[in-house]
């Protein structure tokens, strides 16, 4: 797909499009599937406010530090599936690809996701992330 690997460890690999933005951050487990998902917000962003939102319906939130190396700080919560959710601003974008293997990919921006109760997933979506 033309993506880059930007760093490796043990049991994870982070990839990132032709243009740096990371994407995909694949990690060996005892279950397959979406563990995660990560959201974009405007540049300036008050991560502490989107915090005081959460709790304030009752989601408990934290603030973390150097998810990846692009994303520095980002507010980090559960669905109400338990699939890890991070809110962040501002990343960093790694060096551009000079690579013209693949298809070049430049942005991801959907991803499939099983759950039970459809209806509850979307309210949440939709009510809590806008």
């Amino acid at each position: 797909m033309g993506l880059q690997v930007i760093e490796r460890s043990k049991g994870r690999a982070l990839l990132a499009t032709k243009y740096g933005q990371e994407s995909i951050c694949l990690e060996s487990g005892s279950q397959v599937g979406l563990s995660g998902l990560a959201f974009e917000v405007d540049p300036g962003t008050d991560l502490n406010d989107i915090g005081g939102s959460l709790r304030k319906l009752g989601i408990d939130s934290e603030i973390r530090s150097d998810i990846t190396p692009g994303v520095r700080k980002a507010v980090v919560f559960r669905d109400p599936n338990g699939t890890l959710i991070e809110i962040f601003e501002t990343p960093y974008f790694h060096p551009v690809s000079k690579s013209d293997s693949g298809i070049g990919t430049l942005k991801l921006g959907h991803v499939a996701y099983r759950v039970q109760d459809i209806k509850k997933i979307a309210e949440f979506y939709c009510d809590v992330l806008g």
